[in-house]
């Protein structure tokens, strides 16, 4: 191959001028040529340079160069390409915006040399000039893409993440942001340990499993807010490929469940509810019998002559105690009637018979009890009513450990009467007490059946009343406290 210098001597000797040889070159070119005087002024410009600015070359010739630069880099242009011109640069690259003729605004690279005479003086520069307006509209459209999908994300009501191929977080949206309480100086993907420690496990293996087998993924597991407490939000991410085959990027999104969880759980709940109805029925209807024979031998048993004061005293506790639980049989099958009317009853005559009951058991454990009852009337259903006091005593029994304390306390309050029933045992978890009245929770793990409170709960809110609790696990200050508040003239008798 004829190397460049060999090819231009030939053109010479063959009669072409080097000022044409020169010339040729330059309008070929397609970036824009531009000679500039001492003072910045052009001298010349290529045919490609006229096309881009939009200019002809008698409307160049002699205008200032910087005259077509956009005014917020005028000042920078101008100081830079003045250096240049004074000997104090040998070459300026710059990027920037031009005017093209009509207003239209270019985006435009410049390379500018310096060129010296035979004495080393500065003598005249040449810049060239390329149009990169094209590129940065591809560039805005794709910024402005970004943009939309970033205000997309930022939309969509849902908790938005996105992370890297190996699962390295790149962006969390603000309602994730809100959700966690991600804030600045904080990491705001916070990883595993937003998630419960009981799902953590679990989660992890979905997410390492979908990494290996690129692969979407699909997950429910409870999340932490930002006040410290968990929500359930089911987990979904999708892998983006790209043109390679390989995952780019994975798209995820977290929804709030805990409504739907909170009513799937209602539905167990109401089905357990059912079914221990029916078999709650079932067993009524068997012990029925029973009890009326218990109950005839009971009476019976009274009618015997000499018995002890004492003995018939017990007889007459138990047949009482009978009847309580053949009217919670008879409210079982359904058909109670007649004990269903309201009638006024003395709420400390109530308590002091349900204490009874429970002596020996405090006496064995050695819980000292502590009364303040004032005399108080109230209407009601005794039956029931007893029901609740007796649930709460036991309740507060078992909570306690020897020579606890047992407080019980009966204050008339305006219109209102209140049963203060509390305890010194270990309380109750702040965490739990919201779900202490819900049928089948329990604290007493494999003893209770999560219905008593429950159950009495809807004892006293049929009397009109309300059934409140508060606990502390304090070292120097345990225990749980219930008030039972009952109207003293309820709408029983009218509802009844």
């Amino acid at each position: 191959m004829r190397k460049l210098p060999a090819i231009l001597d030939e053109m010479v000797a063959g009669g072409v001028s080097p000022a044409t040889v020169l010339h040729g070159a330059i309008e070929t070119v397609t970036s824009g040529m531009v000679m500039l005087d001492l003072e910045g002024r052009i001298q010349y410009a290529n045919t490609a340079y006229c096309e881009i600015s939009g200019y002809a070359l008698p409307e160049l010739l002699n205008r200032s160069f910087v005259s077509l630069e956009h005014p917020e880099e005028l000042a920078d242009v101008s100081a830079q390409l003045f250096r240049l011109l004074r000997g104090e640069l040998e070459s300026l690259r710059l990027e920037g915006r031009h005017f093209r003729k009509g207003g239209h605004e270019l985006w435009v690279h410049i390379s500018t040399s310096l060129l010296r005479d035979a004495q080393g003086d500065p003598h005249a520069a040449i810049a060239v000039v390329e149009d990169l307006t094209p590129q940065h509209r591809t560039e805005d459209a794709l910024e402005e893409a970004r943009a939309e999908q970033l205000q997309l994300m930022e939309a969509i009501p849902e908790m938005v993440w996105v992370a890297g191929p190996a699962g390295e977080p790149e962006y969390v949206n603000e309602r994730w942001r809100v959700f966690t309480g991600a804030g600045p100086g904080k990491e705001p993907f916070g990883g595993l340990d937003l998630i419960h420690p009981e799902d953590r496990e679990r989660t992890a293996e979905v997410f390492v499993d979908a990494l290996r087998s690129k692969r979407p993924y699909e997950v429910e597991h409870r999340m932490r807010r930002a006040d410290g407490s968990y929500r359930w939000v089911l987990a979904r991410a999708q892998p983006l490929i790209d043109a390679l085959g390989k995952v780019a990027h994975w798209f995820g999104a977290s929804t709030d469940i805990q409504e739907r969880k909170s009513a799937e759980g209602l539905l167990q709940r109401t089905e357990k509810l059912a079914a221990a109805g029916r078999l709650a029925a079932t067993v009524a209807h068997e012990i029925n019998n029973p009890l009326e024979a218990v109950g005839n031998l009971l009476y019976l048993a009274l009618q015997e002559q000499g018995l002890p004061v004492v003995s018939k005293r017990y007889l007459r506790m138990a047949n009482e105690e009978l009847r309580r639980v053949s009217h919670i049989v008879s409210q079982t099958l359904g058909f109670y009637r007649e004990s269903n009317v309201p009638q006024s009853i003395d709420l400390c005559a109530l308590v002091n018979d349900v204490l009874t009951l429970y002596q020996s058991k405090l006496d064995v454990r050695q819980i000292r009890v502590v009364r303040s009852m004032e005399s108080v009337t109230v209407e009601g259903i005794a039956g029931e009513l007893r029901q609740v006091i007796a649930n709460l005593m036991s309740n507060a029994l078992d909570a306690m450990e020897p020579n606890g304390v047992l407080a019980i306390e009966v204050r008339p309050q305006n219109d209102e009467v209140r049963l203060t029933i509390s305890d010194t045992g270990h309380g109750i978890a702040t965490p739990l007490l919201s779900h202490i009245f819900e049928p089948f929770f329990t604290t007493k793990k494999d003893v209770g059946t999560g219905l008593g409170l429950w159950v009495s709960k809807g004892i006293v809110e049929k009397h009109q009343g309300r059934l409140d609790v508060a606990s502390s696990q304090k070292d120097e200050d345990h225990g749980t406290v219930f008030v039972m508040t009952l109207p003293r003239q309820t709408a029983l008798r009218r509802s009844a």
